[in-house]
């Protein structure tokens, strides 16, 4: 309203008839503002507010997406957004930001801000696993095309206790749930977790535990290598990467299937495995590329 009253000192000396009209413009258009902030545009808003620490802004346009937004997708992502805050359904329910006083909002940013800090910090453990089983599931690859596979077992034991430690972690469930497909994938999970765990603290990776890992970590190569190699007109320089990808990766896969037991992952039919099955064909991996 104080803007509508702002605007209409310009309206001064305006025709009467003139000067009505644009100020029905201008009341409509303050009600299409108010109604934008209960769409989509109004949940990035807030978003963003509560994003760059304008907690009071912020909360007040989720709360009042929660029960006014204009669909029922706006309303429901935004009670989504406030419990990944760490506002509980009850909060949700009963909290009027409106209603708080100065008194009350510290120790909702507090936690709030903690609640933040506590989740980068898992989100940066998860990173930080992945990147050291990437680095010490190392693979080599012989001049007669056949490949060897050296893991650092200590190092690898660090990272599945860090993702364990995220697994069990409450705080932050997008990232433990994150951990724990990740450990489910390589048979960590259920009442053998337990046990698993007191063994990597230790130091060792139990001998199916550590195959699993190498199959999923080969893999994913796997799949990396198949974004190239199903790239169309590449420049000459891509065409190279492409050539040393397909021939890599027929490699990576004949080593996989020739593994006895055979890790669980490659039991189980998948578009990469099928890709590179079909390309590890003997019709298929003499064609000139």
């Amino acid at each position: 309203m104080f803007a509508l009253r702002f605007r209409a000192v310009f309206l001064e000396g305006l025709p009467m008839r003139v000067a009505s009209v644009l100020l029905s413009l201008l009341c409509l258009s303050a009600v299409a503002e108010e109604v934008d902030l209960l769409d989509e545009r109004g949940l990035r808003r807030a978003r963003i507010l509560c994003d760059e620490g304008d907690l009071r802004a912020g909360l007040s346009l989720l709360f009042k997406l929660t029960r006014q937004g204009n669909t029922d997708t706006i309303r429901s992502e935004a009670r989504e957004s406030l419990e990944t805050m760490g506002f509980t359904p009850q909060e949700i329910f009963k909290l009027e930001p409106s209603a708080m006083s100065p008194g009350d909002w510290k120790p909702l940013a507090d936690r709030i801000g903690a609640l933040a800090t506590q989740k980068k910090m898992i989100s940066a453990n998860v990173l930080y696993a992945q990147s050291i089983i990437k680095a010490v599931v190392r693979v080599e690859f012989g001049a007669d095309g056949d490949v060897a596979v050296n893991v650092q077992s200590k190092e690898l034991a660090m990272a599945l206790d860090i993702l364990l430690n995220v697994a069990l972690a409450s705080g932050a469930p997008e990232y433990t749930r994150e951990a724990q497909r990740l450990l489910e994938k390589v048979g960590i999970a259920g009442p053998r977790a337990e046990a698993i765990r007191t063994s990597l603290e230790a130091g060792t990776v139990p001998a199916d535990i550590q195959t699993e890992v190498v199959a999923l970590t080969l893999i994913k190569r796997l799949q990396e290598y198949r974004s190239y190699v199903d790239e169309r007109n590449a420049n000459p320089d891509e065409a190279v990467r492409q050539q040393i990808f397909r021939k890599h990766g027929i490699a990576i896969y004949k080593y996989l299937k020739k593994q006895n037991p055979q890790p669980k992952q490659l039991q189980v039919s998948s578009p990469v495995l099928d890709f590179w099955r079909d390309l590890s064909a003997p019709a298929r991996a003499d064609e000139k590329f």
